[in-house]
């Protein structure tokens, strides 16, 4: 079944064991960092948040999550990870404990193995779901069909098969927006930045790969980006 099948083959729960297990194992525009959100994209509509490597989408997921009311069902589908490294994420957000630590749990002190297990007690409190195997956007408008998701996100748009060529970042940008018309569900697609020359520019829509698509199908657009001092952090 392709992408179809494989998204519901691949996908965890974030119930607390399958948190726990993860954590004990191996293994329109807005500018800012982190910040609170008042206006969230709603049921038909589809919100794009843009950054560099680094500058924090995992931790705005984190936000994301944790801001919605409970019950509130989520499904995630990563493209950059696989989801225990997409636990483990959440978790070293969450209590600010090194994700290598977490992964080595032998290596947390008392105080940090504390911490971890309350968050994981957290997370477990909400209804979502991470998908790895749609690569096509086709492939998550399968996932969405299926499991009816209040919340759909993307990680990263520009991760999809295809979408290096131009007419097909088109098609499956305008395909992402129609899934949340047609499921009635709020999207929020999260793509890279290209870099610029000046790191401590603010960044905009000409920063983003097929930027004009993206922009004309997105109901809002965010921009997470780091400022940096005059010693360059």
């Amino acid at each position: 079944q392709g992408d179809e099948g494989d998204a519901d083959d691949q996908r965890q729960h974030g119930g607390e064991q399958d948190v726990l297990v993860a954590a004990g194992s191996r293994k329109g525009s807005h500018h800012g960092g982190r910040q609170r959100t008042d206006r969230r994209a709603g049921p038909d509509e589809q919100a794009g948040r843009g950054a560099q490597p680094g500058v924090g989408k995992s931790a705005f997921k984190n936000q994301i999550l944790l801001g919605l009311p409970k019950g509130t069902r989520v499904g995630i589908i990563n493209l950059e990870m696989d989801r225990e490294d997409e636990q483990i994420r959440f978790l070293s957000n969450l209590t600010g404990v090194d994700s290598r630590k977490i992964w080595d749990r032998e290596r947390l002190t008392d105080t940090e193995r504390t911490l971890v297990v309350e968050a994981a007690a957290e997370l477990a409190e909400r209804s979502y779901e991470i998908h790895q195997g749609s690569k096509t956007a086709e492939g998550v408008r399968a996932v969405q069909k299926r499991h009816k998701y209040d919340v759909l996100i993307l990680d990263h748009f520009h991760r999809l098969t295809g979408v290096e060529e131009y007419q097909t970042l088109v098609r499956s940008s305008g395909m992402i927006k129609s899934i949340a018309i047609d499921e009635s569900c709020a999207v929020i697609n999260l793509f890279q930045l290209n870099k610029g020359d000046d790191p401590g520019e603010i960044p905009t829509v000409n920063r983003v790969k097929g930027g004009g698509a993206i922009h004309e199908d997105a109901d809002q657009m965010f921009f997470l980006h780091r400022t940096y001092n005059n010693f360059g952090y």
